[in-house]
């Protein structure tokens, strides 16, 4: 492998990410979308999921807990069904009971 590639490969923190747009969630909430992919991706001592929808081929996002937790409890069979057929679903922007000041981002699975 070139010194170049190489390097490239060591700074490409997701290769969901590459050739891709940072979008954010926010911009997209309450609106019907397909989660279409996923890849956990390593930020220092954090693993985060980067996740795609099918309506912004060309933006990546990066999922917080709410897409952690549930990435966690799939296996391949379940990520090859999500590649290939996605899922519909719809973000909603929830308040934290006990802290009005926080938020979190609730998933809702479409029909």
């Amino acid at each position: 492998m070139a010194l170049r590639d190489k390097i490239k490969k060591l700074t490409t923190f997701c290769e969901l990410a590459e050739g891709r747009e940072k979008g954010f969630l926010e911009d997209v909430m309450d609106r019907e979308l397909v989660w279409n992919n996923y890849e956990n991706a390593s930020l220092g001592k954090d693993i985060v999921p980067v996740i795609t929808f099918a309506e912004y081929p060309d933006r990546f996002y990066f999922g917080g807990l709410a897409f952690r937790d549930i990435i966690k409890e799939l296996d391949a069979k379940d990520l090859e069904e999500l590649r290939t057929k996605g899922i519909k679903i719809r973000l909603h922007k929830q308040e934290v009971k006990s802290d009005k000041r926080k938020s979190y981002t609730r998933i809702e699975v479409c029909e």
